[in-house]
């Protein structure tokens, strides 16, 4: 069986087996392979009640009762991923999947979760890490801005959010004389120690 082919028939099993259990399948994928299914799926608009059947076989030994599609493939898409991913995270693969884009690199870290992040980037020199860390952060740091403002304070400075973000998933605490830093430690899981005036 071709690489394509094995593609094409997990994208019919899954489009058979409707949008929960699918998107149950695609929680334990990779990004790539997320992106790669994705557009399989996207590409396929009718197939055979035959060739479902005959996949369903090959993939779990039982021929499917029912062997419906759905109708439109864009939409299953982005409902699978929405509710396997959650909006902010399928919202970075739909529009590439739709339009055949590429999911790679820095962009792929942001499926990983902070350890294994952590773990990658150990041994780089520091300046490669705040590189890629800062694009991989600014999610996280829209959600502690978030989170403060749904307690009733307001940072002043973004870039104290992501600053906050690094120091979060590098569990490092922050030295600090802002008071930004002090609303965020209140609110998030952000360690700091006030810098005592000399």
């Amino acid at each position: 069986m071709s690489q394509d082919e094995g593609l094409n028939d997990a994208a019919i099993l899954l489009m058979s087996m409707g949008e929960d259990e699918a998107s149950e399948v695609f929680k334990h994928l990779s990004p790539k392979e997320v992106q790669k299914l994705g557009e399989a799926i996207a590409k396929t608009r009718v197939v055979p009640k035959e060739k479902v059947e005959m996949v369903v076989e090959k993939f779990i030994g039982v021929a499917a009762s029912q062997s419906l599609l759905v109708s439109d493939s864009g939409d299953y898409v982005r409902n699978v991923l929405k509710r396997a991913l959650g909006d902010d995270k399928a919202a970075l693969l739909i529009d590439r999947i739709l339009q055949g884009g590429d999911v790679s690199g820095i962009e792929s870290l942001k499926w990983m979760d902070p350890l294994s992040v952590a773990e990658l980037l150990r041994n780089e020199h520091p300046q490669i890490v705040a590189a890629i860390l800062v694009h991989v952060d600014y999610d996280q740091a829209a959600a502690l801005f978030r989170t403060c403002r749904r307690n009733g304070e307001t940072v002043r400075k973004l870039i104290d959010c992501l600053i906050a973000s690094v120091a979060i998933r590098s569990n490092a605490p922050v030295l600090h004389a802002d008071a930004d830093f002090a609303v965020l430690a209140r609110h998030t899981a952000l360690t700091t120690h006030e810098r005592s005036a000399a």
